[in-house]
């Protein structure tokens, strides 16, 4: 089966384009990777003729002798459907998780430059258990990236605030929201750090940049990042109505304690402390 006709690109192509009509890649800006099924690999035509090896700056040992597919460097997330053999294409790990060869598609091109990053979270998931997470979407979301610039970049500080605003974004993202301060984008450290928050975490916000979701299903990464971007733009004009200052009534904290008992929300409490 060619790249055109695999079984995970009607998802793939979908997320993209759905990311794209909501304003959240600018020009190239934002990338996408799914970790195949054996199946999928065992269907898809692959070749490694010619193809060379290219090393990572990163140990990804979870992932040896897995196959992600990625969105080409320079593609536009809603054009990824108008040339997919050169727009995207399906990556092969070493058995050392160490370095990579490209098996499918990027016809004259290469994977994006979030690379290394995609990766360090799907061994990140992997090794916290979260072997059906096979979906890593980051996008530019204005609110998000904005509101990075009024919130520290930790952990407690934009769960707490996320969540007070907007009760759907504790159900959509109940073990919190990780943030990392502004980091090179597409550097090894971002990739480092990012696979360390994404070990207890599904979502993390790169500040000045975007944010990054980890999911079972395509559209559950939509649904995470759309969560965030809401609550982020419900925060900020609360905030605004406010002239500048913190809202008073953000939701409580033990009435969003109360929502999550009763609606059976495994959230981490702990990050409302």
């Amino acid at each position: 089966m060619d790249l055109d006709q695999a079984r995970f690109l009607s998802g793939f192509l979908w997320l993209a384009e759905e990311g794209a009509s909501r304003n959240w890649h600018e020009a190239n800006g934002g990338n996408l990777s799914y970790r195949l099924h054996d199946s999928e690999v065992e269907s898809l035509e692959t070749s490694r003729v010619n193809a060379r090896r290219v090393p990572l700056g990163i140990h990804v040992p979870a992932l040896a002798g897995a196959h992600i597919a990625l969105s080409a460097s320079g593609a536009r997330m809603g054009d990824l459907s108008l040339a997919v053999d050169e727009h995207l294409g399906v990556i092969e790990i070493d058995g050392a998780g160490s370095s990579y060869v490209i098996v499918a598609g990027f016809d004259g091109t290469r994977p994006t430059s979030e690379t290394e990053a995609h990766l360090a979270v799907h061994d990140a998931r992997l090794r916290a258990g979260a072997r059906n997470e096979r979906v890593v979407y980051h996008a530019h979301c204005p609110s998000v990236i904005a509101l990075s610039a009024v919130l520290e970049a930790d952990v407690r500080t934009w769960s707490s605030t996320l969540w007070r605003s907007l009760s759907e974004c504790v159900y959509a993202v109940p073990r919190g929201i990780a943030c990392l301060p502004y980091t090179a984008p597409g550097s090894t450290g971002l990739a480092v750090e990012t696979g360390k928050a994404m070990a207890s975490h599904s979502v993390c916000v790169w500040a000045n940049h975007g944010a990054l979701a980890a999911a079972t299903e395509f559209d559950e990464a939509l649904d995470k990042m759309e969560s965030i971007e809401k609550a982020a733009q419900i925060y900020l004009a609360a905030r605004s109505a406010c002239g500048g200052r913190e809202p008073s009534h953000l939701i409580p904290i033990e009435a969003l304690r109360t929502y999550c008992t009763q609606a059976g929300i495994d959230a981490n409490l702990e990050l409302l402390d």
